[in-house]
């Protein structure tokens, strides 16, 4: 729908575990300790340096992400305009893909409020 913006902050994830993953046809959700993060968009997994596309409106491949159920959050990034990517204990990294478009890629529910990813 829309870039991510500027003020993207998604510090509050830094030391939270990842509790559970749950997929279905055209969507993941991530769950952790007080937050989730669930949508349709482009997602790939990164371990060393490999990136690996799993989903893309549909699953492509859920190969490694069993390594992330129980890690924690150690770190996050804003790539660029369309990317923002979580790092965990396991050295696996998530990055999230979104794109400019008619209805958002990621919704991420924090707490009391709710930042959708556009």
């Amino acid at each position: 729908m829309n870039r991510i913006p500027e003020d993207f902050d998604l510090s509050t994830l830094t030391g939270e575990d990842l509790s559970q993953i749950r997929i279905d046809q055209h969507q993941i959700q991530l769950h952790f300790d007080s937050l989730s993060i669930q949508g349709g968009g482009q997602v790939l997994l990164e371990k060393s340096g490999d990136p690996k596309k799993l989903f893309s409106g549909s699953w492509i491949t859920t190969c490694g992400l069993d390594t992330l159920i129980g890690s924690k959050v150690v770190g996050w990034q804003r790539r660029d305009d369309f990317h923002f990517c979580l790092l965990f204990s396991c050295g696996a990294t998530l990055v999230f893909v979104t794109q400019e478009g008619p209805y958002e890629d990621f919704t991420i529910l924090m707490g009391e409020g709710e930042f959708y990813v556009l």
